[in-house]
């Protein structure tokens, strides 16, 4: 359970970056696009809207601090303004990442929120062992 929740968190407080597992910055890459298209292979969304909804992700990715922070300014106390509250940050962050990847694959002919979740969690799956597998070659752990 640690390494998800390590892997979570390193997965909401990231940006976008490289393709390579082992590369600096891909734990920041909220949707690397190659376990994207995986998952959207995987759940069977024709390949014709892959480029489509990569552009699409990227888009969200880059709104995502904007939309969290005013999340966080409806909220009495500001999460931001106290380090106790680090873990409702957190939570902000997964919330409107799913909201954006929903938003995004009901864009592109997903709308089953079931499904939606599916996906978004098996991105994050994928991701973390990707990620547990380099630091483990990198001898982190």
């Amino acid at each position: 359970m640690g390494i998800r929740l390590f892997i979570l968190v390193m997965f909401c407080f990231g940006g976008l970056s490289a393709q390579d597992p082992c590369a600096e910055g891909f734990e920041k890459n909220h949707f690397p696009q190659q376990i994207v298209n995986k998952i959207l292979e995987r759940f069977e969304i024709p390949s014709t809207e892959w480029v489509g909804i990569n552009r699409a992700l990227d888009r969200q990715v880059k709104l995502l601090e904007v939309k969290v922070q005013q999340k966080a300014a409806k909220m009495d106390p500001n999460p931001f303004n106290s380090p106790v509250l680090h873990v409702v940050v957190g939570r902000l962050y997964r919330e409107t990442l799913i909201e954006s990847f929903g938003y995004v694959m009901r864009q592109h002919g997903v709308k089953k929120t079931r499904q939606i979740y599916e996906m978004y969690d098996a991105i994050v799956d994928e991701k973390a062992e990707l990620i547990w597998e380099c630091r483990r070659k990198r001898g982190d752990f």
